[in-house]
């Protein structure tokens, strides 16, 4: 009988590790491209898009635009290197970016260097807390120009 325990646990545990409702995968963070080259001022421009691929309306926080961390490869690990729309004054607009089933969000471009990057991008269920996931995007990179 000690096996029936020992089978209880392997069965609950990965529940507890994830969300049930599936709401991680809700949120799809894009860029336009997969690579990208800088243009003459060492920077390329970055179009970012969320997409909610749920059934349920999202929330993503926002300060005049969305809020969302830059993520760059070092050697061995993901370091936040950049974030938007996070730390506001008051003369910008604070309310969540509501995005229904099916909705997209062209989120304003961004001016990124040279390496490998990903976004992260907090949200929630609408009328929630928007900051109780994380959308991460497809892994980019910007090369130089030559």
């Amino acid at each position: 009988m000690r096996l029936t325990p020992l089978l209880l646990v392997l069965v609950i545990a990965p529940l507890a590790c994830s969300d049930i409702t599936g709401v991680d995968d809700d949120l799809r963070v894009v860029t336009d491209r997969a690579s990208y080259v800088t243009n003459g001022d060492s920077v390329a421009t970055v179009r970012v898009r969320l997409e909610n691929t749920g059934t349920d309306p999202l929330g993503v926080p926002r300060c005049g635009m969305v809020t969302a961390y830059l993520d760059k490869w070092t050697a061995s690990d993901w370091v936040q290197v950049g974030r938007y729309g996070e730390i506001c004054v008051a003369i910008y607009d604070m309310s969540p970016v509501r995005l229904g089933p099916g909705d997209a969000h062209e989120a304003p471009p961004l001016a990124i260097g040279v390496g490998r990057y990903r976004i992260r991008v907090p949200f929630g269920r609408a009328g929630g807390d928007v900051r109780a996931h994380t959308a991460r995007s497809n892994v980019f990179t910007v090369e130089p120009s030559p």
